[in-house]
């Protein structure tokens, strides 16, 4: 890549691939977002002509258009055709999304809420609304608890959802060891809403406190 980015988000749309991070800036010590663009064609880096975000942190499809979450200004949608960025919504109706914490299934956008509880995104309405029918889940860890609490989505195929989370959060205790779980989640549109059917949870490994969790990817071989 021309720059290091970290926190990266990237995401393949018309045979480019369009990487979102942060860089560190010597000149005055901060961290500021940067946008990245892969023409496979080419094998080249393109400059992002169509302009970038100073506090985006999160890119995502929905309906084959690329959309961008920013900290400050709500989010937009990229018009490949225009080559341009068009605003869909803003804050605070979009609520919290942390990298990593977010998955698309079957064209609809999952994510954590700030009490813990699954959500999915209705585009019709513009808002966030719960995933109906998951009497059985154990509570989830809130996005607002901090860098040592996390819930992981990844989209696992067939209209399924794998969802990890850690059991225990505290570093009070220095060799304090924490508990991965996983759940397998069925999805459903019905009536307009979606549902959620738990297939099965369970621990899936337990280790140090100070590892840190960064993505779960749902790999074919």
């Amino acid at each position: 890549m021309p720059v290091e980015l970290t926190e990266l988000s990237a995401k393949f749309l018309d045979r480019k691939i369009y990487v979102l991070g942060r860089r560190f800036h010597q000149d005055d010590g901060s961290w500021k977002s940067s946008f990245e663009v892969f023409n496979t064609n080419t094998q080249t880096w393109d400059l992002p002509s169509c302009g970038g975000f100073d506090s985006a942190r999160i890119n995502y499809l929905i309906d084959g258009k690329l959309h961008v979450v920013t900290l400050f200004d709500g989010v937009f949608a990229f018009d490949s055709k225009q080559c341009r960025w068009d605003l869909v919504e803003q804050y605070p109706s979009t609520g919290i999304m942390c990298p990593g914490s977010f998955c698309e299934v079957d064209n609809v956008l999952y994510s954590v809420s700030e009490d813990g509880a699954l959500t999915w995104y209705d585009s019709d309405n513009t808002s966030w609304r719960d995933l109906n029918g998951l009497v059985a889940l154990p509570k989830l860890p809130s996005p607002l608890d901090g860098y040592v609490s996390y819930v992981k989505l990844t989209g696992y195929g067939g209209g399924k959802m794998m969802v990890f989370w850690n059991c225990n959060f505290s570093t009070h205790r220095l060799f304090q060891r924490e508990t991965i779980y996983c759940a397998e989640i069925a999805l459903e549109r019905r009536n307009g809403d979606c549902w959620g059917k738990l297939e099965w949870f369970d621990t899936m490994l337990t280790v140090p406190v100070e590892t840190q969790f960064v993505k779960v990817l749902a790999v074919t071989l």
